[in-house]
C-alpha cells in the first residue's frame, strides 16, 4: 500500500506571516481601512503561497469578498463593509496558519 506524503510547511515562514497580519490587523482595527490594507493583506497571502509550503491552505475568501465588493484602487476611503472584510481577512488567515500548527502537533504536517 502506497502511503501518501504529508504536506509541508515553513515553521519560519508561517511564524513570519502571523507576524505581518499581527500587523496590518492592529491597523484594521484602529479603523485606517482602505486600499493600502487590501494590497498588503494580498501580498502576506501570496508571499505565505510562495514560502509557507502547500499553497492551498492560504486561500481566503474574504480577500475574494474584498475585492469584489468595496476595493477601489483610485479611490482611498474609509467604510464599515471594507474593514470588516480586511478584519475578516486577518483573522482567517491567521487562523488558517494556527490549524496548520495544530495539525503539525498532531503529527498529520511536516512542518521544518
Amino acid at each position: 500500500m502506497i502511503k501518501p506524503e504529508k504536506a509541508a510547511y515553513s515553521r519560519l515562514a508561517l511564524n513570519e506571516g502571523l507576524k505581518q497580519l499581527k500587523a496590518v490587523h492592529l491597523t484594521a482595527a484602529r479603523k485606517n481601512c482602505y486600499y493600502p490594507i487590501y494590497s498588503n493583506l494580498n501580498e502576506i497571502k501570496n508571499w505565505l503561497e510562495d514560502y509557507g509550503g502547500n499553497r492551498h491552505a492560504f486561500y481566503c475568501y474574504h480577500l475574494e469578498d474584498f475585492n469584489r465588493s468595496n476595493y477601489r484602487p483610485v479611490i482611498a476611503r474609509f467604510d464599515n463593509t471594507t474593514c470588516w472584510l480586511s478584519l475578516a481577512a486577518c483573522t482567517t488567515t491567521s487562523e488558517n496558519i494556527l490549524s496548520i500548527f495544530r495539525e503539525g502537533e498532531a503529527g498529520n504536517v511536516d512542518i521544518v
